[in-house]
């Protein structure tokens, strides 16, 4: 840790980001007891997208449209200390907690059968004014803990709008061909976002990577969040 951030620890202690607790250290910026609260999905998902379902149906209304090859998985429910994780991640530029939603994910979701990891890119104008994509951090977070390389092979062509607020059919007509992979996609495709609502966005990332060679395109998102939360 540098001189300047010890001072500033010593003048501000670093509180929790979530409930305000005071932190001995400025990371990991949430306290053990509010890490303990992130929600996980539970039993009674859909198999193939990972939404709550009852009956764990083998596909549901969320994923019945999205191309063959294409799975999604989620870490956790978006409510809560996940919100916090990722608006402070997304927003506030704390690319430390890329490390902290990363281990959450690798304790709740298995990437034993994933080749490579690919992270959902921003347009170049949203990154040039964000500065860093979220998605490229957790990416390359969870490639560190698992030995998986991150490949940059997706482009985003097409500046879409924001997602919240929107329906599922307007959801998936925003993201539609904003997606493409200039380079051959490995076997099997891990797509790592922060978080999954519709499913739109890894729907049309998805289909570039299967187009592009991917036999099986898994999505690998921190949450995911109802659709009428924002996110």
């Amino acid at each position: 840790m540098s001189i300047s951030s010890t001072l500033l620890d010593l003048l501000l202690p670093p509180l929790c980001l979530h409930c305000g607790v005071s932190l001995a250290a400025a990371r990991p910026g949430c306290c053990p007891a509010c890490l303990a609260g992130l929600r996980p999905l539970g039993d009674g998902r859909c198999r193939r997208c990972g939404l709550p379902r009852p009956g764990s149906p083998e596909r549901c209304a969320r994923c019945r449209d999205w191309p063959a090859g294409l799975e999604a998985r989620a870490a956790v429910r978006y409510g809560g200390v996940a919100v916090s994780l990722v608006r402070h991640l997304k927003y506030a530029g704390w690319l430390h907690l890329a490390e902290t939603c990363a281990r959450a994910m690798s304790d709740r979701i298995d990437v034993a059968e994933i080749d490579a990891l690919v992270p959902v890119p921003l347009h170049p104008v949203r990154l040039r004014a964000r500065g860093y994509n979220q998605a490229q951090a957790l990416a390359e977070a969870l490639g560190a803990i698992h030995g998986l390389p991150v490949l940059d092979l997706l482009e985003r062509v097409r500046a879409t709008r924001s997602q919240v607020g929107l329906g599922r059919s307007e959801r998936a007509a925003n993201v539609e061909g904003a997606f493409i992979c200039r380079l051959g996609a490995p076997s099997v495709v891990g797509l790592v976002d922060d978080v999954t609502t519709s499913g739109a966005t890894l729907a049309a990332a998805g289909s570039a990577l299967l187009r592009a060679g991917a036999r099986r395109v898994v999505g690998l998102a921190f949450a995911l969040a109802p659709e009428d939360v924002p996110a």
